[in-house]
């Protein structure tokens, strides 16, 4: 979550190329806290927690164990989502707004493991630290616990951001199946969304490749039955990833336009190199 200092490229930019979820390690010496016979209490009562919750409860059963009850209240052996921070939450005066509302505690006390954030995002940021976390051993559940520092006796991990915006960029389109995810279902596109949430990343952006996947006005090209599944898609893609509490972020280019335009319009033909290697770019 907080990421060592980018390659110098004379900028604050750097790329990363792909990400993959295996969860924390665990070893000899890991702490293991036994969900078994703990409640959930929702502290934090917001769309975006409720679904990090729902979505922590079906993960939970994907490993094969059994739901955890919610309650109203802790009752001394509870997960708190969104419970109160550590006493010395109120001294981060250093924080930038955007590592107020997505910086997250984990806290262990007196029985009740406790997933606060300052905001609501770190509320939800807190479960999915904990969802990374959870282990199958011997048949039951627990959560594997992180590297606890002690403040006021109370174990707590404390964990920010360093960068504002961390996203994953990704090209939709090219038509080939295997390289871009133009043929995804639904439920693969929840998955991957659920997934950018679980690594912290609070952005989605994309690009719609080919000359065929933008709808121009007068291009009947661009009006096939694949062009209109790909953006009703995308409509359903950016409402779920609001609802999980990323930012979308279209890449549009306005100098390309759909091959059956550039063909009949030659003096719309860009003079660059793209142009001349077939690329539908034209003159801004």
């Amino acid at each position: 979550f907080e990421v060592a200092e980018a390659a110098d490229d004379g900028g604050d930019n750097f790329q990363v190329d792909a990400i993959r979820i295996e969860g924390t390690s665990m070893n000899d010496t890991t702490e293991l806290i036994a969900l078994e016979g703990l409640s959930l209490v929702a502290a934090f009562k917001s769309p975006l927690v409720d679904a990090a919750i729902q979505h922590f409860q079906n993960r939970i059963a994907a490993l094969g164990g059994q739901a955890i009850p919610v309650k109203e209240q802790a009752d001394g052996h509870s997960l708190i989502v969104g419970g109160p921070a550590p006493a010395d939450a109120q001294s981060h005066e250093t924080l930038l707004p955007f590592q107020r509302e997505e910086s997250f505690y984990l806290s262990f006390d007196n029985g009740n493991l406790i997933a606060s954030g300052l905001g609501e995002m770190g509320a939800v940021y807190a479960l999915s630290e904990i969802e990374t976390r959870l282990r199958i051993v011997d048949g039951k559940l627990f959560v594997a616990a992180p590297a606890w520092t002690d403040v006021n006796g109370v174990k707590t991990y404390f964990s920010k951001p360093a960068f504002e915006m961390r996203g994953e960029y990704i090209n939709v389109g090219y038509n080939e199946k295997g390289v871009t995810p133009h043929e995804w279902t639904r439920e693969q596109w929840n998955y991957y969304v659920d997934q950018l949430v679980l690594a912290k990343l609070n952005r989605l952006c994309f690009y719609i490749w080919v000359d065929t996947f933008t709808m121009y006005p007068g291009s009947e090209l661009s009006k096939n039955p694949l062009n209109r599944k790909m953006h009703e898609d995308w409509q359903y893609v950016i409402d779920y990833a609001h609802q999980r509490g990323l930012k979308v972020t279209y890449m549009i280019c306005g100098t390309m336009i759909p091959r059956d335009l550039w063909l009949a319009h030659p003096e719309y033909k860009a003079d660059i190199v793209y142009a001349e290697h077939g690329f539908t770019a034209v003159c801004p």
